[in-house]
């Protein structure tokens, strides 16, 4: 008996120790998805601190710039924006491979119960069965906790990922819709400017008409991917805006036709033919009314719709032949077409003028320049512009590049109209920093060669301005204008620091960068043309020896097509030149220099 009781005793403390094992087993079952889970909470709360942190010091860091900078204006921005995408790019590949781990086991978890589920045919079928009910208790269970914790993990990574990402674009300048529209007026403006192929185009490869705006052994540039007809049209609506109609019609054109080879459908035919026939109908009616070009206009010389176009007077119509005007005022319009026209590498002076420029090598005795000669290459006689080969270093060009990289910011330029201030407009794309004499050991030695070149004191705040480096966005210009800035008679419009030192006697430019095609330098009433070539300075007289304004040396930066372009200009003044370039005998005397 008393065995009995001492064997069912046993039995009793047998179960109730295997109860307090599943017990304990649940228990630390939960307690080890709890740790999972905290765990899982931890590392994104750290992954959303440390990121922060970063995005912080981004945003400080560009606020200390006190404003957003756009980002086509500059190809060093665009270089910028590259580095950021690829750090975007790492953390959603990341998130993908997580997020693909958890679904894997998550549709596991789901094939596994439908095969299993699929095997019976009816819930009464499952519960009957003493293991399969145990296993339906266990996948609601354990199982479940598994599933659970991997949704609660994919959501609070995907929140982490959107929340940095976010603040990661808003605090690293990423572009807005500002730089899109920029970026679409620069592709308008450099297909017009240089006649680009549409239908190349359309396909990312950039192939301009006339082969002398390339800088290099290459004839087109072929891009990753084109444009898509959602592209085109977004195109055609900004050609359309700034008054380009002929060119609009092309862009719209170009989407209807991508549009009906599209296998993605980014636009439907329908959506485009209103906007074409709205552009048509403009382009005929602007060229009825006000003729084929004018300012703010531009359409071809007949009208699309045939039956205008067999009007009597486009019949009769001698087409438009330009002529040149050089050394002469020019109306806004010449003064367009002529930059134009040698921006695409077209020859504007007689061959005679051009034979008379020659190569030479100049040392005006100067024990440097007996080493190490100025190489000049004549660009005109009339305003004087050389070109000097060589003037600095390749290594010495980077330096200049990386000194002003982090000081870049939105090109301004003086508009007179608008009470003598720096405006930032269209017709002028690039971004720019100053950098001073003292900066950097390197800026001495170009000052010095500067000063050897022009023969003018260069050193001092009140003898030349401190350096600008320039670096040119997308289809980055600069709309003909005059380096000397103070032509109106009342001097009482200038302030006491310019009127002290006097205006821009002489621009030396240096270019700091080679420029795979486009990126010249125009003068379109002098008819001169200069190439981009790392190393070598530009250099011409803005003012005479009267001190007055030589409205020949109007120049433009022509619209980089290809490549990158920086530059590097030394502005000298004019008021403590009076020994080193002394006034003429005559009020038309001009400087011949180096």
């Amino acid at each position: 008996m008393s065995a009995n009781i001492c064997s069912d005793h046993q039995n009793v403390c047998k179960h109730k120790s295997e109860k307090i094992s599943v017990r304990n087993n649940v228990n630390i079952a939960k307690n080890n998805a709890s740790a999972i889970r905290l765990v899982s909470i931890v590392l994104i709360a750290l992954f959303q601190s440390h990121f922060v942190t970063i995005v912080s010091g981004v945003r400080e860091s560009n606020e200390l710039r006190n404003a957003r900078e756009d980002v086509f204006s500059s190809t060093s921005k665009l270089e910028e924006l590259v580095h950021n995408e690829f750090q975007v790019l790492d953390l959603l590949t990341t998130f993908t491979e997580y997020t693909i781990e958890k679904a894997t086991m998550i549709k596991g978890y789901v094939d596994n119960q439908r095969r299993l589920l699929g095997n019976r045919k009816s819930a009464k079928d499952i519960v009957a069965h003493p293991v399969d009910a145990y296993v339906l208790t266990r996948r609601l269970t354990a199982d479940w906790e598994d599933v659970q914790l991997a949704l609660h993990a994919v959501s609070n990574y995907s929140t982490g990922v959107y929340s940095w990402i976010g603040s990661f674009r808003e605090g690293s300048n990423f572009p807005q819709g500002d730089d899109l529209n920029g970026a679409a007026q620069a592709l308008v403006r450099l297909q017009d400017t240089y006649r680009l192929n549409m239908a190349s185009l359309t396909q990312g490869v950039v192939n301009p008409l006339q082969k002398s705006v390339v800088n290099s052994d290459s004839i087109k540039f072929e891009g990753v991917e084109g444009l898509t007809a959602r592209d085109l049209l977004f195109l055609g609506k900004h050609a359309y805006s700034n008054g380009l109609y002929h060119r609009a019609i092309e862009w719209l054109q170009g989407a209807e036709s991508v549009a009906a080879k599209e296998s993605n459908g980014t636009m439907l035919l329908s959506e485009i033919a209103p906007s074409l026939q709205s552009a048509i109908d403009t382009h005929d009616d602007i060229l009825e009314r006000q003729g084929p070009q004018g300012t703010g206009w531009k359409t071809n010389p007949v009208p699309i719709n045939p039956i205008l176009s067999r009007s009597a007077k486009y019949n009769l119509t001698v087409p438009n032949t330009f002529q040149t005007k050089l050394f002469q005022r020019q109306t806004e319009e010449e003064e367009t077409e002529h930059y134009v026209r040698l921006c695409r590498g077209e020859k504007l002076r007689p061959a005679m003028m051009e034979a008379q420029l020659k190569c030479r090598m100049k040392n005006d005795g100067s024990p440097y320049l007996i080493v190490s000669p100025l190489k000049i290459e004549e660009e005109s006689h009339d305003p004087y512009i050389v070109i000097v080969h060589d003037f600095i270093t390749e290594k010495q060009a980077d330096a200049l590049v990386e000194l002003g990289k982090p000081k870049l910011y939105r090109s301004r330029h003086r508009h007179h109209k608008e009470g003598n201030l720096d405006v930032v407009s269209q017709k002028r794309i690039s971004k720019n920093a100053w950098i001073k004499d003292w900066e950097d050991k390197l800026m001495i030695k170009i000052t010095r060669r500067v000063e050897l070149v022009s023969g003018l004191k260069a050193f001092q705040p009140k003898e030349a301005e401190d350096y600008q480096i320039a670096n040119y966005g997308l289809g980055g210009l600069y709309v003909p204008h005059t380096d000397h800035l103070m032509n109106n008679p009342d001097k009482s419009i200038y302030t006491q620091w310019e009127r002290f030192v006097g205006d821009r006697i002489a621009t030396l430019m240096i270019y700091l960068t080679n420029v795979g095609a486009g990126g010249g330098t125009v003068f379109p009433r002098a008819g001169v043309t200069l190439r981009p070539r790392k190393g070598s300075a530009a250099f011409w007289w803005n003012l005479d020896k009267s001190l007055v304004g030589d409205e020949n040396t109007r120049h433009g930066a022509c619209a980089v097509l290809y490549g990158d372009k920086w530059v590097s200009n030394k502005w000298i003044r004019s008021n403590e030149q009076f020994l080193k370039a002394p006034c003429g005998l005559h009020p038309l005397d001009k400087h011949k220099r180096p």
